[in-house]
């Protein structure tokens, strides 16, 4: 009886362990969200972009930036081609129009690599931190534990995107 006891107890153990492994989630390849755009190295007020970004089969992207007022409008839409269109006019052309340091593109890039990208870490409020490099520099993208961007960061072109989602 003992020895079926403890052959329980192993069973039991490993399948216990087994179930605690965290496996990082898959980011949302279909989502629409807000994204507040800052410079890292300088103060908030003196860089702030909001647009609204949509993102469909991981790789249909549309950013609209809705504030500053000035560029509000300004759609940078990526699909079988890329295209720029700010109220009546449209400019088309390839992918990589845009310099990699520009913050539409560096999201764009982070988003290509990140798709492809499993290796995250497991932060202590259960979100998680995926790092990578894309054509825009080395990443940091934090997404909850259903796979929502939170963040993404790229230091060499100093930006910072924090993403918000309505309900």
């Amino acid at each position: 009886m003992k020895k079926y006891l403890l052959v329980f107890c192993y069973i039991v153990s490993v399948f216990l362990s087994s179930c605690s492994k965290d496996v990082p989630p898959k980011i949302k390849g279909d989502f629409e969200a807000v994204v507040t755009v800052r410079d890292i190295e300088t103060d908030l007020e003196n860089f702030l972009l909001k647009a609204d970004i949509s993102v469909e089969n991981s790789n249909n992207v549309e950013i609209t930036v809705i504030s500053p007022k000035e560029i509000s409008g300004l759609s940078y839409i990526w699909g079988e081609e890329f295209e720029m269109v700010y109220k009546n006019l449209h400019c088309k052309t390839e992918k990589d129009y845009l310099p990699q340091f520009s913050f539409s593109q560096g999201i764009y890039n982070v988003l290509n690599s990140l798709y492809e990208n499993d290796k995250a870490t497991k932060s202590e409020n259960g979100d998680w931190l995926f790092k990578g490099e894309s054509q825009s520099g080395e990443y940091e993208v934090q997404t909850d534990s259903k796979g929502y961007i939170q963040n993404i960061s790229i230091k060499e072109i100093s930006l910072c995107a924090d993403f918000e989602y309505s309900d």
